[in-house]
């Protein structure tokens, strides 16, 4: 059975993800899909956690979903910058305010976004526990109970086509609406933390940078170039990943290279693979 394992992991403030301005009010929720085969939700928070929120670009979402956890990364009083890039097509998702101007969906809605998998397609657990995200908002928000009104697609919004398996499967798409309004006999609750194992755990941490001079690893949890203990070329990687930590700001590997030694390396999606 599924469980929503729905942790908070809020990313930093910062120009480009979280800007820290406040929802005028709830007024929707809005369904996006990820686009990243690659990548889970702790992928996606590391990727908009910092001063670039993520690679400089004006996005994110409140809510990343995959099949084994759901992560909480922007409040839910905050605006999200996620469902903008065209004037709204539903005239109840048109706002704006001083602080920001023809903010639009993003100052009314709160956002979803599913993680794919390598096909393309969502794992039947994404889907569920994307549903139970959903009632889960509808319990603080009891204005979002009218599910056929308020649960959207970013499509809905403003004709981007996305989430791409439920604009392309438009039976899939009904069909999820219908399930949020189904009798449960037992709603569930959020867990502060997933009970699962992190995916990464044991797993092999690949460099993906192709720049020349390849990326740094260091003798201690730090970027500090004193403890600097070489550099993984592109396709070179450690075989083993044993745990992830938050080091200034940012999130490292300690992994374990063929002898046993025990390095950390960062564990930015864009520049580490893991397998």
């Amino acid at each position: 059975m599924v469980a929503l394992n729905y942790r908070k992991d809020h990313v930093i403030k910062n120009k480009y993800s979280r800007s820290g301005d406040p929802l005028i009010k709830v007024q929707a929720i809005v369904v996006h899909y990820t686009a990243n085969p690659h990548a889970n939700a702790e992928d996606h928070q590391e990727f908009f956690d910092g001063a670039d929120g993520g690679n400089y670009r004006y996005a994110g979402a409140h809510i990343f979903v995959d099949k084994d956890e759901a992560v909480e990364v922007i409040p839910l009083n905050e605006v999200a910058y996620q469902a903008n890039e065209k004037e709204p097509r539903l005239s109840t998702l048109k706002a704006t305010t001083s602080y920001y101007p023809e903010g639009n969906a993003n100052l009314l809605t709160l956002s979803i976004e599913m993680c794919i998998e390598e096909d393309g397609s969502f794992h039947p657990d994404t889907v569920e526990r994307t549903r139970l995200v959903v009632k889960y908002l509808q319990n603080k928000f009891p204005q979002l109970r009218d599910t056929k009104n308020r649960v959207v697609r970013h499509y809905d919004v403003t004709g981007k086509i996305c989430p791409k398996p439920f604009v392309d499967d438009v039976g899939a798409w009904k069909d999820f609406l219908n399930s949020i309004d189904q009798v449960e006999k037992k709603e569930s609750k959020p867990a502060a933390k997933p009970q699962t194992k992190p995916s990464y755990v044991g797993k092999r941490a690949e460099s993906i940078y192709r720049g020349k001079e390849g990326l740094d690893f260091y003798s201690k949890a730090t970027f500090n170039d004193k403890y600097r203990a070489g550099v993984l070329h592109y396709q070179y990687g450690f075989p083993k990943i044993v745990r992830k930590l938050k080091v200034e700001g940012a999130y490292m590997f300690e992994v374990k290279n063929s002898k046993g030694h025990t390095y950390y390396i960062t564990a930015a999606p864009k520049y580490i693979k893991v397998e």
